[in-house]
Parts: structure tokens; C-alpha cells; sequence
């Protein structure tokens, strides 16, 4: 497909856009870059018969309506997953490429808007994948379930991943984490909340009416409200506040909806990390509650190897630490 649409949040309506360039093209990643996120990238993707995988790189101006052709992509991808990191940098992972023969692609990257450039990056590790659900959160992305057999139709390709592989680019590190919650899944929409400090894998192949959130902190996973209808293969987006997570469409029709989570205070910026061991005695703990409506300092309790060392904001005289400020 060619069309290009844009949804308004504020008055739940649609309008059509200047189309894409040819050739019309399924299974491709697409990125918001730029200042306030207002410069769409469309990366790869194949033709409907599977057999054609494209190395394209578009970019879509929202101000101006308009498609640019850019730098094109270091080799074939579709089927890819993709996350942005900044107004000016994103990342493609996975998929399936094609030159000879189908397989798949362990390759990532990093696309940088500024410069129009691509640098590889470490390669994803086992297992390769396609048609993962991902989404990104404190600068780093998650890469969750996929399928690990390519077939003609993968709507009837066996096989789910249940992996969950974060990938740090500061660090050009991979790492597996826990795994998804039974059942595995493929083609699945993700995204990230601000209100929870977490991640979310909604719907897709084999699990079409779950929504599962990822808690980094301590890396477990936890059910959500099922979706109303079976979502598969439906595009996620966030809200740029964070707010909200919307699905649109997929294989089983055009509904749209909203997820969102009550806004609760979390804790970030922990330092050292949680459940860190051989800490020195001397060290300092410092860490953020973040709320989206503020947070009552005289509600906080803070324990420090079991001991309280404040407790409904007030610090506790049998703590022997030091602490300097609670703001």
C-alpha cells in the first residue's frame, strides 16, 4: 500500500495524505524523528509476494505534506522491528532480508537524521526473529516475541518467540531479560507510558486480545486488561506526552483504541540498581519519584537493607546512614 493518513487525537478524526512514492510495499518500520517528533521515516519493507525485500528510505514531512527519498538502507530488511531513540537517531532491528534466498536478518542499526547516515551496530542475539513487537523507554529498546520460521504467509508460519531482548546503544549492548508471559506472540503493536514508568506488548499473533506490561525495574511482566477485539499485526504508537498508547487497524479490521494507565508515582534514575550486590558501605543511593501530578513528600517510605530510613517523609533517627535531601 501507498496510503498515508494522519489521526488527530484532539477530535478522533483521520485525513487522508499525499501518498508514498512507489513502489506500494507491506511489513516496513516507521520512525518519528525531528524536532517535537514532527518528521516521519518509512525504512524497508517488501512487495505483497514476499519474494522482494526493499532497502528504501523515505521521509515524510508533517508540516509540508510532502516525500522525501533519502539515504537507503545498508541492505534489504522487512518484517523489521525499529524504535526512536532521540529527535535525531533511531534504530532498526531484525526482519527478514533478501537476496539469493529468505532468511533472517541479525543486523541492527542506527539512523541518524542530521546526517542521513546508518551505523551498524552489534548484531541482535539468538534467537533471530521477525515481525517483533518493540517498544523503547529511557533510551533504550525492547525487542519482544517474533516468529523464528519465515514462511510465504506468516499469518500460518508456526512458531512464537516468547524472548525479550533490550538493546543498550550507548553501550552497543544486547541483553535477554525475562520472557514474555505464556502465550508467545508475534505481530504484535508495542509502546511505553510515562504514567507507569513501563513498557507494553498489545495483541499479535497467538495471544490477539492480551496486553502485557513490562516493569524494567524488576524485570517481570504483569497482565493487563484484555483489548476489546483481536488485534494482530496493528500499528502502535505513542502519544508524545506519554500518556497513551493508540493501536489502529491490523488483519482483522480498523478498529482504533486507546490504552492508558492511571498516573501513579514511580521511581527512576535509581542509583546503584536495583538488587545490586557488593555495594561499598559508603556509597551513595539516589534515586527520583516522579508522579505526573506531583508527589506528597510526607507520603514517602524509603527501606534500606530492611531498615527504615524514612517513613511518611520523615527520616528515622535509628538509620544510621546519611541523608541529605528529600525534594
Amino acid at each position: 500500500m501507498q496510503e498515508c493518513r494522519e489521526y488527530a487525537v484532539l477530535g478522533d478524526f483521520w485525513t487522508d495524505k499525499h501518498i508514498m512514492p512507489l513502489p506500494p510495499r507491506a511489513r516496513a518500520v516507521g520512525l518519528a524523528l525531528g524536532a517535537d517528533l514532527n518528521t516521519g521515516y518509512v525504512f524497508g519493507g517488501r512487495e505483497s509476494s514476499v519474494s522482494k525485500h526493499y532497502n528504501y528510505c523515505l521521509e515524510y514531512s508533517q508540516a509540508a505534506d510532502t516525500w522525501a527519498t533519502r539515504n537507503n538502507m545498508p541492505i534489504n530488511k522487512a518484517s523489521h522491528s525499529g524504535w526512536t531513540l532521540d529527535d535525531d537517531n533511531g534504530i532498526l532491528a531484525t526482519g527478514t532480508k533478501y537476496t539469493s534466498s529468505q532468511g533472517f536478518s541479525p543486523e541492527t542499526y542506527r539512523y541518524t537524521k542530521s546526517t542521513d547516515s546508518y551505523l551498524q551496530r552489534t548484531n541482535i542475539i539468538a534467537p533471530t526473529r521477525d515481525s517483533a513487537g518493540c517498544f523503547s523507554m529511557n533510551g533504550k529498546g525492547y525487542l519482544c516475541g517474533g516468529s523464528p520460521i519465515v514462511s510465504i504467509d506468516i499469518r500460518y508460519s508456526p512458531g512464537n518467540q516468547y524472548d525479550n531482548d533490550e538493546f543498550d546503544d550507548t553501550a552497543e549492548v544486547w541483553t535477554s531479560l525475562i520472557g514474555l508471559i505464556v502465550p508467545a506472540r508475534s505481530l504484535s503493536g508495542g509502546g511505553a507510558l510515562t504514567s507507569s514508568g513501563c513498557g507494553y506488548i498489545i495483541g499479535g499473533r497467538g495471544a490477539a486480545r492480551k496486553c502485557d506490561e513490562y516493569d524494567r525495574a524488576v524485570d517481570v511482566w504483569s497482565r493487563k486488561a484484555d483489548i476489546p477485539a483481536d488485534m494482530q499485526d496493528g500499528i502502535a504508537s505513542e502519544a508524545t506526552s506519554g500518556s497513551a498508547i493508540y493501536i489502529f487497524g491490523g488483519w482483522y479490521g480498523k478498529q482504533n483504541y486507546v490504552f492508558t494507565m492511571p498516573a501513579v508515582p514511580w521511581v527512576a534514575s535509581l542509583t546503584p540498581g536495583h538488587e545490586q550486590l557488593d555495594v561499598p558501605m559508603d556509597t551513595n543511593i539516589s534515586f527520583d519519584i516522579l508522579d505526573e501530578t506531583g508527589v506528597d513528600p510526607n507520603t514517602i517510605t524509603v527501606r534500606i537493607n530492611g531498615v527504615n530510613a524514612i517513613v511518611n517523609g520523615v527520616f528515622q533517627a535509628n538509620f544510621t546512614g546519611a541523608i541529605e535531601e528529600i525534594l
